[in-house]
C-alpha cells in the first residue's frame, strides 16, 4: 500500500542543512510518509542523510537544476500526495497533517508558513477555489508550502533554471482547484 505522502527534498552541495531538512520530515505527526532526497549531481555525493527505511536516495547523474532534480523525485514519488521540501528549509511537526484535512477540499494544498525563529501564527496568502485568473496577482506560495495529489500534479519545465516555481504555478492552477 503506498503512503500517504511523498516528499521531494532536492539538494545540490548544502549537507550543512540537508540533515534538519529530512530530520523535520521524520518528526511530522503523520508518519505513513516516504522521504525522497534527490542528490542533483553534486560534485561531493550525498550520503544517504538517515538510515530511516522511509528516507530514499535518488541520485542524478547529471545536475539539471531545481526544476529536473524535483521531476526525478516525482518519477519515484509513491505517495497519494506530494510535497516539496528545499535542503534548507525545515517544517513545523504538524506541516503534512494540517494539509491532509485540507486535501478533503481541493486536490492542491497551500499550508502557511513563517520564518525560523519568527511567529508560528504566521500567516500568507489566502488561496481557494479555481486560482487561474489570480494566481500572479501576488507572490506565488513557496513549494515548500504546497502539497498535491499525486494524480493532479504536473511535472515542472526543465527549461527554466530559475523561476521554475512561478511557470508550475501558472500551469497548475489552470489544472487543479486549491485550498488553504
Amino acid at each position: 500500500m503506498p503512503p500517504s505522502f511523498s516528499v521531494i527534498v532536492p539538494t545540490y552541495g548544502r549537507p550543512e542543512y540537508l540533515r534538519a531538512a529530512v530530520d523535520s520530515v521524520l518528526a511530522q505527526t503523520v508518519d505513513d510518509l516516504e522521504c525522497i532526497v534527490v542528490d542533483d549531481a553534486t560534485p561531493i555525493p550525498v550520503p544517504r542523510p538517515s538510515q530511516d527505511p522511509r528516507v530514499r536516495l535518488v541520485s542524478r547523474a547529471r545536475n539539471g537544476g531545481p526544476a529536473a532534480a524535483r521531476n526525478s523525485g516525482l518519477q519515484a514519488a509513491t505517495g497519494t500526495y506530494v510535497a516539496f521540501l528545499d535542503d534548507d528549509d525545515v517544517w513545523v511537526p504538524d506541516r503534512l497533517e494540517q494539509a491532509l484535512d485540507q486535501h478533503r477540499r481541493a486536490p492542491l494544498v497551500v499550508c502557511f508558513q513563517s520564518v525560523v525563529g519568527g511567529s508560528l501564527d504566521a500567516r500568507g496568502r489566502q488561496l481557494e477555489g479555481d486560482v487561474a485568473d489570480s494566481i500572479l496577482d501576488s507572490i506565488t506560495p513557496h513549494l515548500g508550502a504546497t502539497t498535491c495529489a499525486r494524480d493532479d500534479l504536473l511535472r515542472f519545465d526543465e527549461t527554466y533554471r530559475a523561476c521554475e516555481d512561478v511557470e508550475w504555478w501558472l500551469r497548475i492552477a489552470q489544472h487543479a482547484r486549491v485550498a488553504t
